[in-house]
């Protein structure tokens, strides 16, 4: 009997607390609410959204928006870029702040 006693015990030590495993099954993924571009004059918005694989309504990803950082940064029309990432209603805003080369606003 005490084997059995033992065998139960251990295997109830094995199992992850009660909250982490609420906590993993309840919280649902952060989305994108949408994506903006800031700081262009003369590129257009669509030109450069079209670089950026992130996408309203997508799940939340930072790997994805590294990459698309460095997608966007490679097409060597920026002088400089950041990314902010804020808490909107319904998700995340992902804001992509650009300043133009200044070849490309001539």
């Amino acid at each position: 009997m005490n084997k059995w006693l033992v065998a139960a015990v251990a295997s109830l030590l094995c199992l992850p607390p009660v909250g982490l495993v609420a906590q993993g099954q309840g919280e649902t993924p952060e989305i994108v609410e949408r994506v903006e571009i800031l700081g262009n004059r003369y590129l257009q918005k669509q030109l450069l959204l079209f670089y950026i694989s992130t996408k309203p309504g997508q799940r939340f990803d930072p790997d994805r928006l590294r990459k698309d950082f460095r997608k966007l940064w490679d097409q060597g029309f920026l002088e400089d870029l950041a990314v902010e990432v804020v808490d909107g209603q319904q998700g995340k805003v992902v804001r992509f702040r650009i300043v133009e080369r200044k070849r490309i606003q001539i």
